[in-house]
């Protein structure tokens, strides 16, 4: 395969953290480590060299509305692309459908840049941050995705919640594919079945459902269930929620870790008896992959995401605000036997390694990319 010079459309950690980002940024190293030439531009990130890995900020505005932000944004990537010479990039790679996908559509629509346009939408849902919430938010919703159709040369689909989703909405581009989400493949070995602790990691905020969560475990307690649970991450409502948990008496057996380094949640994920992620929308969680890596069974909501590929070897699924769903689920991992867990555990690593791992996962798309090269040579 040809050396490929590969512009990623993206903010990165440890600037912005969140599971989109954390994957351009997996990725963009996987590339590299594969010997390509690979530059990050994002209007959070600083003008830096990280990793081998040149990082570029786009000036924009953003404390003046949607609509300027996106304005500045859609200014500053076209001077970074055509003042500064930058358009000798073999692809583009946009994470989200937001204002980098639509920007770059509209420069290619003036042929102001000829690259293939990767576009990879993040989340299956119509409400907060997701994708397709961006695109209802503007005027003409229609007509851009229309303009997404002709000037996208590829959308991926990191799992099957978000293609409908977007088909649904008429996104109908001339190629798309299916590559998931990929995570490293930590060293594991099978272990003696840990103790009742449950473990979540991601955002507190509301599309995670942990506001369901906790009055769910404040019932198996009221039961007599014995059980820690440990929260992992920040975010907007980690004041409302631990005033929650101390309002449902959980105060002995609910943990607020808030983030915490890699190390520390797979310190986490070594004690873990089940991970729990009570999403109100999804798309292919990377906590809830890692969780798997490390043999973890998963309860996942119904969101089209990883649930769609667990079995009842692997984990629980329950559908989305269903709080009876969810404390039967919970109650099923409390209850496993030693050898049921340590057999779906097993099942958990096997399904990473054959369907997530970061290495395939990158080859795939590096496949990809050579085709829609190759294709407008």
């Amino acid at each position: 395969m040809a050396i490929l010079k590969i512009l990623i459309l993206a903010d990165v950690p440890p600037d912005v953290i969140g599971g989109a980002e954390m994957q351009a940024w997996r990725l963009a190293r996987a590339w590299r480590d594969a010997g390509h030439d690979v530059e990050i531009a994002g209007h959070r990130i600083p003008d830096v060299m990280r990793e081998g890995i040149r990082l570029h900020h786009l000036p924009v505005f953003k404390r003046a509305g949607r609509a300027l932000r996106g304005a500045t944004y859609f200014a500053a990537l076209a001077w970074f692309l055509t003042a500064r010479k930058r358009s000798s990039y073999d692809l583009i790679y946009c994470r989200f459908i937001g204002e980098a996908a639509l920007s770059m559509a509209v420069l290619k629509q003036l042929r102001l840049i000829h690259a293939p346009l990767v576009a990879v939408p993040a989340a299956s849902g119509r409400e907060g941050n997701a994708d397709l919430a961006l695109l209802h938010s503007l005027p003409a919703t229609d007509r851009l995705i229309g303009l997404l159709n002709r000037q996208c040369d590829c959308v991926n689909y990191i799992a099957p919640g978000i293609e409908q989703t977007f088909r649904e909405a008429g996104l109908a581009p001339r190629q798309t594919t299916r590559i998931p989400n990929g995570v490293d493949l930590p060293a594991w070995e099978a272990r003696e079945p840990p103790g009742p602790e449950l473990l979540f990691v991601g955002r507190l905020a509301p599309q995670k459902g942990l506001d369901l969560l906790l009055p769910v475990l404040a019932r198996l307690r009221a039961s007599g269930r014995d059980f820690l649970c440990t929260l992992i991450g920040d975010g907007p409502l980690r004041g409302k929620l631990e005033s929650q948990a101390r309002d449902l008496g959980l105060g002995d057996c609910v943990t607020f870790m808030g983030a915490q380094p890699q190390t520390v949640v797979r310190a986490q994920l070594a004690k873990a008896r089940a991970f729990v992620l009570p999403s109100r929308y999804e798309g292919l969680s990377n906590a809830a992959l890692e969780a798997l890596a490390h043999g973890v069974p998963c309860v996942l909501s119904r969101c089209g995401g990883v649930d769609a590929c667990l079995t009842e070897e692997s984990g629980w699924v329950f559908d989305v605000g269903d709080a009876t769903g969810l404390e039967t689920a919970l109650q099923a991992a409390l209850d496993l036997t030693p050898q049921r867990h340590a057999a779906m555990s097993r099942a958990c690593r096997k399904l990473v390694e054959e369907h997530f791992s970061l290495e395939k996962v990158a080859r795939q798309y590096l496949d990809c990319f050579s085709v829609l090269v190759s294709a407008k040579a």
